[in-house]
């Protein structure tokens, strides 16, 4: 007689905690057969070099993979209306975390480099003519309800690591230039972007995001900042 009782008080106090957590939900509801929202971010191709007093420090350099810009990523989310979904890093994650990528990575091969660095040294290609083939990154991948959407959120700042928060770049000869970022702190650290698009049940939607690298940082006083200059490419159906 005990255990039955006992065995009915469960069910009620499992019910009324299921009855309660799913009261505070505020986000889009979940879905028996969700999509796959996949966001790929990747550096502006044509923004390869900055400018520091009269020298030029760029990608195509013999140390190019000493070559850092380092953006933190973090607090993803896609929005239907009022309605939202939050986004993980890939889809075994359960709890949103940070993480800091090279921007200035690239997709070249040493002997890829060694050409185009020969080509600049000897006049066979002009800096202002080269556009660099930058490594795309996976920032979010996540299980998303069916339906339709209309923005895009997630955080960009540099990383809270001082030693992982600077850009490093060096021009053709080997002379390096380390740069400490920062935003502004009157800038919200979280971007939103306009972007229609669908998620289909057991479909991946890859929304492809291009962010411009030294464009965006700029000289305050004695440090530099970051403008964070982020763009809609495509939307992709697969």
């Amino acid at each position: 007689m005990y255990s039955k009782y006992k065995q009915k008080f469960l069910i009620v106090i499992s019910f009324l905690v299921v009855l309660q957590f799913c009261s505070c939900q505020t986000g889009v509801e979940n879905s028996p057969s969700p999509g796959i929202v996949r966001v790929m971010l990747r550096a502006n191709p044509n923004d390869t070099y900055i400018i520091n007093r009269s020298d030029t420090f760029h990608i195509f350099n013999p140390y190019y993979k000493e070559t850092y810009f380092r953006l933190n990523i973090f607090q993803g989310a896609v929005f239907s209306g009022d309605k939202f979904a939050i986004l993980y890093k890939n889809i075994k994650s359960y709890r949103q975390e940070d993480s800091v990528y090279n921007f200035a990575e690239t997709n070249y091969t040493k002997e890829q480099m060694d050409t185009l660095v020969q080509h600049l040294l000897t006049g066979k290609s002009r800096l202002a003519d080269l556009s660099a083939d930058y490594k795309a990154h996976t920032i979010f991948e996540s299980y998303v309800p069916p339906g339709h959407y209309n923005s895009l959120r997630f955080g960009v700042n540099a990383s809270k690591d001082v030693r992982e928060s600077r850009m490093i770049c060096y021009n053709i000869y080997g002379v390096s230039i380390r740069i400490p970022l920062e935003v502004a702190d009157s800038e919200e650290l979280l971007k939103y972007l306009d972007v229609d698009f669908d998620v289909t049940a057991d479909k991946v939607t890859q929304i492809n995001v291009e962010i411009d690298l030294f464009k965006t940082v700029y000289r305050y006083r004695d440090s530099y900042r970051l403008d964070r200059k982020l763009r809609i490419l495509n939307v992709e159906y697969f």
